[in-house]
């Protein structure tokens, strides 16, 4: 195929940027004369199966370009665009101009990717970037700040060269003369100011420069220059701009954008208050323009975006830092924004690692209530365990009980962890949860996973577990093939420390001629002793102190010095 005229941008012959797939938009030069892969037509016969296989060779390569560009970040995913944008210039323009669709695609919908997008977009005519940018938005692929951004500033370099260009026509400006004759102020006012006039003229003062050390004190009005207030002030002009424009006409974009930025602004640093007013006297403005009957849709779209998963991250992150007070107006503009802001908290919450960052994030989605409960019920299918474990324990937290039905088939999830999780919320709302469900996780034939079990039995706190643990116990194992499994279960039965199981546990406390319980189960039984209440492990722990195994007194002596300090995480 041909490779244009030398031009670099994506499409050779200064084409559009996408000619083939883009619509017509302001370009920066001539038609397109060709798609750059070969002459043959679409119909049936050699050249419409090789015109076939070459769109399948172009389509392959713009989602290689998608994937590679979507997977890397920073300084890597710019020194990766600019491979791409070379690579695209040294190809046919049909080739070309998917390359650059797809690189745009990626970076132009991530606010992280500015200066990629930059890179990407450095050497190609403003008018093909435009129409790039429009074909996507008519995608609906939701563009960054930073891309809309970008728009706003090719369409002004656009409109200052169009401007520059047009051609001086004297005629129209003889005619403009004309037409304003009579209000010209130049033509009516006399040369110069006569001596009555200066009386008028205000001169300003002369202010000597103040020296280092000298500046005065502006008081109150220091306040007035603080980054917060000239924020907030701006805010506010802007809010008043946006409701001055309706309803005689919509609001201006680059109106809007700026509050956008300042309103993510106030979430980063914390200002909910002030990120809250913004939200609540847009949506005010909104209503008024639909009593009035004025086009809504630009305000719309603006209200949907402050609750996007950028504005949603940007929240999170300024979180950690926030006081109970802010932390209460963190709920209120959640309630404000709506169910998309929950869904995108709820997803965040579903993805987060760090323990202190989600138990903050857990302690404002349940200040929300029955609001998070659809968007969690939604995510009990995920594929994720650790996503569907987060949701159980959200939907307990808010104590939801129309999600059962959806917990019972968790409590048959293929991972242990979930599944534990799923039988104690059923336990805590369910009073006919059949016990079958803990006694089959607790007796599981792998050992492993049955152990398993009994440990999260214990971390979870399960007290419905003590009854088939203590039938475990009971059970005689005399060639040792479920001793870890055992060990472990008196071990979690000392961290649920529920009295009502040592009288049932006779048999391993009990020394007998024929030992018919192992010695480390009976070392791990008086050690897990240390959680019971004093009244109840007494008598027990005397017992071990006349034992004849020394193991068992060792331990007991260290009871009996020093409680639970005493014992090492051998024996605990």
């Amino acid at each position: 195929g041909g490779s244009g005229s030398g031009h670099t941008g994506p499409v050779a012959g200064a084409t559009s940027p996408a000619a083939a797939t883009l619509p017509a938009g302001p370009a920066s030069g001539d038609k397109a004369t060709g798609t750059g892969g070969g002459t043959g037509t679409d119909g049936d016969g050699a050249d419409g199966r090789a015109a076939g296989r070459r769109a399948a060779v172009v389509a392959t390569l713009g989602r290689a370009v998608r994937t590679h560009l979507g997977r890397l970040r920073g300084a890597t995913r710019e020194a990766a665009t600019r491979e791409v944008a070379d690579l695209a210039n040294r190809l046919p323009a049909g080739v070309r101009a998917t390359l650059f669709q797809a690189a745009l695609r990626v970076l132009a919908s991530q606010d992280e990717a500015a200066q990629a997008l930059r890179t990407l977009v450095a050497d190609q005519p403003p008018g093909d970037v435009l129409a790039a940018l429009r074909h996507l938005a008519a995608e609906r692929v939701q563009l960054s700040p930073s891309a809309l951004r970008l728009a706003q500033q090719l369409t002004a370099a656009l409109r200052a060269r169009q401007e520059a260009a047009a051609p001086a026509d004297p005629a129209v400006y003889g005619a403009m003369r004309e037409l304003f004759r009579d209000v010209d102020i130049d033509r009516i006012a006399p040369p110069g100011p006569t001596a009555e006039d200066r009386r008028g003229i205000i001169e300003m003062p002369a202010v000597t420069p103040f020296a280092p050390g000298e500046l005065p004190d502006l008081g109150p009005r220091r306040d007035t220059l603080a980054d917060d207030y000239v924020t907030r002030q701006l805010a506010s002009t802007l809010l008043e701009l946006i409701a001055g424009a309706l309803p005689e006409r919509a609001p201006d974009e680059a109106t809007l954008w700026r509050l956008e930025d300042l309103y993510r602004g106030f979430l980063l640093a914390g200002r909910i208050h002030q990120a809250t007013e913004v939200v609540e006297s847009l949506r005010t403005i909104l209503q008024q323009a639909r009593s009035a009957g004025a086009a809504d849709g630009e305000l719309r779209r603006c209200i949907e975006r402050l609750a996007n998963r950028e504005a949603v991250a940007a929240l999170l992150q300024a979180l950690p830092q926030l006081s109970p007070d802010a932390a209460d107006a963190a709920r209120r503009l959640i309630v404000t924004l709506g169910t998309v802001a929950v869904r995108h908290l709820v997803a965040a919450l579903s993805e987060e690692t760090d323990r202190s960052r989600r138990h903050q994030l857990l302690g404002l989605l349940s200040s929300l209530g029955p609001a998070v409960v659809p968007s969690a019920t939604l995510l009990l299918g995920d594929a994720r365990w650790y996503v569907v474990r987060n949701m159980i324990l959200l939907l307990r937290t808010v104590g939801d009980q129309t999600s059962v039905p959806q917990l019972r088939r968790c409590a048959e999830h293929p991972d242990l962890r979930v599944r534990l999780e799923a039988i104690k919320s059923l336990f805590a709302s369910d009073s006919e949860v059949p016990d079958e469900l803990l006694t089959k996780a607790i007796e599981d034939p792998n050992p492993k996973m049955a152990e398993a079990a009994i440990a999260l039995v214990g971390a979870y706190g399960i007290t419905q577990a003590v009854p088939p643990l203590v039938a475990l116990l009971r059970r005689l194992d005399f060639f040792g093939r479920r001793r870890v499994v055992r060990v472990r279960a008196l071990k979690t039965l000392g961290r649920l420390a529920d009295p009502a199981a040592l009288p049932r546990l006779e048999p391993i406390f009990k020394e007998r001629l024929i030992r018919l319980v192992a010695s480390e189960e009976r070392v791990a039984a008086f050690a897990a002793l240390a959680s019971y209440p004093e009244d109840a492990r007494q008598p027990l722990l005397a017992r071990g102190l006349r034992s004849r195994d020394p193991a068992v007194r060792a331990v007991c002596e260290r009871l009996r010095a020093g409680g639970v300090a005493a014992l090492d995480e051998t024996h605990v």
